[in-house]
């Protein structure tokens, strides 16, 4: 039986590669003019479960199962590993990763193929269940979902934190909302929302903002 694949495929050039978990592992094929395909390598070095690798440069960086690693594109020569924040997925934004574990954690770390290094880390409130949910970077906001709730941090650079151009969040750069029954989020922006059982607010309350923990 074939192990489900839910990772996307990566694509450059004519090359295509793809990767799956459950013992599998990864390859990268070739595709020819002709429409014939030739495989290039096969890995178990990278072993994508539900996040896809993200290709940067000519490395990709992805979660093999729960092992955050860096690997050339075109050989599957395996730059660096680290358990990192533990099983998640990743967004690239500005010489970074923001990996999101399914235990909550949010990691930064540089994307850099000479090796690990994190430059910070907090944790957000979750429920009981994994999150599996990817994040996403868009106006300078990162955005976060965990089930039913949603948090929003300004990833912007800060010209004035001692602490240089890392994601630090400062007072008033956060948001949560949590969802209604349809599933459609309220916007509102800096606060929390919860709503009542007909999907109306019931309560509104600011919230405390988070920091990275420097290492």
């Amino acid at each position: 039986m074939m192990s489900p694949t839910w990772p996307t495929p990566v694509v450059r050039g004519n090359r295509i590669f793809v990767s799956s978990d459950y013992g599998t592992g990864a390859g990268l094929v070739e595709v020819k003019a002709d429409g014939s395909a030739s495989e290039v390598y096969f890995t178990k070095e990278m072993r994508n479960h539900h996040s896809t690798s993200i290709l940067i440069g000519d490395y990709l960086y992805g979660f093999s199962s729960n092992i955050l690693t860096a690997m050339r594109f075109d050989t599957g020569e395996v730059a660096w590993k680290d358990r990192s924040v533990g099983k998640g997925s990743l967004v690239y934004a500005d010489g970074n990763l923001y990996a999101f574990s399914e235990n909550g954690v949010v990691g930064l770390v540089e994307a850099s193929p000479t090796g690990y290094k994190e430059k910070g880390r907090f944790r957000i409130q979750q429920g009981s269940l994994p999150t599996w949910t990817h994040p996403i970077i868009a106006g300078g906001r990162l955005y976060l979902r965990d089930q039913d709730t949603i948090y929003a941090f300004d990833v912007r650079e800060k010209r004035n934190n001692l602490v240089g151009q890392a994601f630090l969040p400062v007072h008033n750069s956060m948001w949560k909302l949590t969802l209604g029954q349809a599933g459609m989020p309220v916007h509102n922006s800096m606060w929390k929302l919860t709503l009542g059982q007909a999907g109306m607010p019931v309560l509104l309350r600011s919230l405390c903002t988070q920091s990275w923990q420097q290492w």
